[in-house]
Protein backbone atom coordinates (compact mmCIF):
# COMPACT_ATOMS: atom_id res chain seq x y z
CA UNK A 1 0.00 0.00 0.00
CA UNK A 2 2.57 2.67 0.69
CA UNK A 3 3.96 2.28 -2.87
CA UNK A 4 0.37 3.02 -3.92
CA UNK A 5 -0.44 6.05 -1.69
CA UNK A 6 2.72 7.23 -3.14
CA UNK A 7 2.60 6.31 -6.77
CA UNK A 8 -0.88 8.76 -5.98
CA UNK A 9 0.44 11.49 -3.62
CA UNK A 10 3.74 12.07 -6.45
CA UNK A 11 0.93 12.08 -9.10
CA UNK A 12 -1.49 13.98 -8.03
CA UNK A 13 0.92 16.99 -6.23
CA UNK A 14 3.16 16.60 -9.22
CA UNK A 15 4.48 19.36 -11.53
CA UNK A 16 3.30 18.85 -15.20
CA UNK A 17 3.68 21.60 -18.96
CA UNK A 18 2.42 20.70 -21.88
CA UNK A 19 -1.43 19.76 -21.41
CA UNK A 20 -1.61 19.81 -17.76
CA UNK A 21 -4.79 20.29 -17.57
CA UNK A 22 -5.96 17.25 -20.05
CA UNK A 23 -3.16 15.02 -17.93
CA UNK A 24 -4.53 15.82 -14.54
CA UNK A 25 -7.96 15.21 -15.87
CA UNK A 26 -7.09 11.68 -17.06
CA UNK A 27 -4.95 11.18 -14.05
CA UNK A 28 -8.38 11.72 -11.77
CA UNK A 29 -10.25 9.60 -14.10
CA UNK A 30 -7.86 6.77 -13.75
CA UNK A 31 -7.89 6.57 -9.71
CA UNK A 32 -11.44 7.08 -10.07
CA UNK A 33 -11.90 4.24 -11.91
CA UNK A 34 -9.46 2.35 -9.88
CA UNK A 35 -10.99 3.46 -6.50
CA UNK A 36 -14.61 2.46 -8.39
CA UNK A 37 -13.10 -1.04 -9.49
CA UNK A 38 -11.58 -1.63 -5.85
CA UNK A 39 -14.92 -0.57 -4.23
CA UNK A 40 -16.87 -3.54 -5.83
CA UNK A 41 -14.34 -6.30 -4.60
CA UNK A 42 -15.29 -7.68 -1.26
CA UNK A 43 -13.18 -10.07 -0.62
CA UNK A 44 -9.43 -11.61 -2.12
CA UNK A 45 -11.63 -14.09 -4.30
CA UNK A 46 -13.51 -10.79 -5.77
CA UNK A 47 -10.00 -9.38 -6.24
CA UNK A 48 -8.73 -11.74 -8.37
CA UNK A 49 -11.93 -11.82 -10.84
CA UNK A 50 -10.94 -8.12 -11.05
CA UNK A 51 -7.03 -8.42 -11.34
CA UNK A 52 -6.62 -7.80 -15.37
CA UNK A 53 -8.70 -4.57 -15.30
CA UNK A 54 -7.10 -3.32 -11.54
CA UNK A 55 -3.71 -4.24 -13.05
CA UNK A 56 -4.42 -2.68 -16.01
CA UNK A 57 -5.40 0.83 -14.22
CA UNK A 58 -2.38 0.57 -12.11
CA UNK A 59 -0.24 0.68 -15.45
CA UNK A 60 -2.25 2.89 -16.95
CA UNK A 61 -1.48 5.70 -13.52
CA UNK A 62 2.08 4.65 -13.96
CA UNK A 63 1.99 5.76 -17.33
CA UNK A 64 0.74 9.08 -16.67
CA UNK A 65 2.84 9.34 -13.91
CA UNK A 66 6.63 8.78 -16.24
CA UNK A 67 4.41 11.62 -18.66
CA UNK A 68 3.54 14.09 -16.56
CA UNK A 69 7.11 13.33 -15.25
CA UNK A 70 8.71 13.27 -18.49
CA UNK A 71 6.82 16.96 -19.34
CA UNK A 72 8.38 18.34 -16.38
CA UNK A 73 11.46 17.95 -17.03
CA UNK A 74 10.99 18.84 -21.03
CA UNK A 75 9.44 22.33 -19.99
CA UNK A 76 10.45 22.81 -16.54
CA UNK A 77 6.90 24.23 -15.24
CA UNK A 78 5.19 22.94 -12.43
CA UNK A 79 1.26 23.54 -11.75
CA UNK A 80 -0.65 24.73 -8.44
CA UNK A 81 -1.15 22.67 -5.83
CA UNK A 82 -4.24 20.49 -5.95
CA UNK A 83 -7.74 21.53 -4.81
CA UNK A 84 -10.10 20.00 -2.39
CA UNK A 85 -11.60 17.77 -4.69
CA UNK A 86 -8.14 16.05 -5.66
CA UNK A 87 -7.39 15.44 -2.07
CA UNK A 88 -10.85 13.90 -1.79
CA UNK A 89 -10.53 11.22 -4.88
CA UNK A 90 -7.03 10.27 -3.22
CA UNK A 91 -8.03 9.41 0.36
CA UNK A 92 -11.27 7.33 -1.06
CA UNK A 93 -7.71 5.72 -3.00
CA UNK A 94 -6.55 5.26 0.12
CA UNK A 95 -9.29 4.39 2.14
CA UNK A 96 -10.26 1.35 -0.37
CA UNK A 97 -6.76 0.24 -0.57
CA UNK A 98 -6.54 0.04 3.18
CA UNK A 99 -9.68 -1.68 3.32
CA UNK A 100 -8.88 -4.45 1.09
CA UNK A 101 -5.27 -4.56 2.83
CA UNK A 102 -7.08 -5.89 5.44
CA UNK A 103 -8.72 -8.72 4.48
CA UNK A 104 -7.02 -11.77 4.73
CA UNK A 105 -4.37 -12.32 1.81
CA UNK A 106 -5.26 -9.11 0.44
CA UNK A 107 -2.03 -7.37 0.80
CA UNK A 108 -0.62 -10.09 -0.86
CA UNK A 109 -3.31 -10.16 -4.23
CA UNK A 110 -2.70 -5.63 -4.00
CA UNK A 111 1.00 -5.51 -3.63
CA UNK A 112 1.20 -8.35 -6.80
CA UNK A 113 -1.57 -6.36 -8.69
CA UNK A 114 1.45 -3.35 -8.43
CA UNK A 115 4.50 -5.32 -8.54
CA UNK A 116 4.87 -4.73 -12.36
CA UNK A 117 3.37 -0.49 -12.20
CA UNK A 118 5.97 -0.32 -9.28
CA UNK A 119 9.37 -2.02 -11.10
CA UNK A 120 8.22 0.20 -14.21
CA UNK A 121 7.94 3.53 -12.29
CA UNK A 122 11.41 2.25 -10.91
CA UNK A 123 13.14 1.52 -13.55
CA UNK A 124 12.23 5.16 -15.10
CA UNK A 125 13.48 6.81 -11.90
CA UNK A 126 16.90 5.05 -12.19
CA UNK A 127 17.59 5.75 -15.61
CA UNK A 128 16.74 9.45 -14.60
CA UNK A 129 19.14 9.47 -11.80
CA UNK A 130 21.70 7.91 -14.07
CA UNK A 131 20.83 10.47 -17.16
CA UNK A 132 21.22 13.24 -14.23
CA UNK A 133 24.48 11.89 -12.61
CA UNK A 134 26.29 11.76 -16.19
CA UNK A 135 25.36 15.29 -16.85
CA UNK A 136 26.76 16.51 -13.63
CA UNK A 137 29.62 13.98 -14.52
CA UNK A 138 29.98 16.22 -17.95
CA UNK A 139 29.25 19.73 -16.39
CA UNK A 140 26.21 19.90 -17.43
CA UNK A 141 22.82 21.33 -15.56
Amino acid sequence: MRNSTLLLFLFLFGCSSSDPAALREEGKRTISLLTEKLATCDSVAALELERFEIEELFQKFVHLMILQKKRELRKGKCMAPLSGENLEISAALQNELVRLYRLPGGRKVLEEMQEEPARRLDRFYSRLKTQVARRSDEGRP
